[in-house]
C-alpha cells in the first residue's frame, strides 16, 4: 500500500484479509485494519490474490529484548551476504545485505 496516501492501495501483496461483503461480481469489500485508515476498502477482484496457507513457509520469531525505556533494542548482524554502491544521478548510495 502506498505511506500515508489516500486512494487506492498499489499493486503489491499487503497481507491476506477475508472478504466481507461481495459488493457486486467485480468488487468486494475488505475489513481493513486501523493502520490502513488512507486505503480504499472497495476493491476490483482483479487486485485481490487467492490466500493458499503454506505450512511450510514459517519464519523463526525471536522475541526482542527491549532495554529498560522499552523503546529501542541493539540490533544484533549475523552476516553480511553481498553489497555494492548504487549510483545515482549525483549521489552514490552503498547498499549492503545483512542476514
Amino acid at each position: 500500500m502506498r505511506n500515508q496516501i489516500k486512494g487506492k492501495p498499489s499493486a503489491h501483496f499487503v497481507k491476506p484479509y477475508a472478504v466481507a461483503q461481495k459488493i457486486n461480481l467485480i468488487a468486494d469489500r475488505l475489513p481493513l485494519p486501523i493502520e490502513l485508515w488512507y486505503a480504499h476498502n472497495v476493491l476490483h477482484v482483479s487486485q485481490l490474490q487467492k490466500f493458499v496457507n503454506d505450512p511450510t513457509h514459517a519464519i523463526a520469531f525471536e522475541p526482542l529484548e527491549l532495554e529498560a525505556n522499552g523503546l529501542t533494542y541493539e540490533e544484533q548482524l549475523v552476516r553480511i551476504v553481498d553489497h555494492k554502491v548504487k549510483q545515482s544521478c549525483n549521489k552514490a548510495i552503498p547498499l549492503v545485505k545483512v542476514i
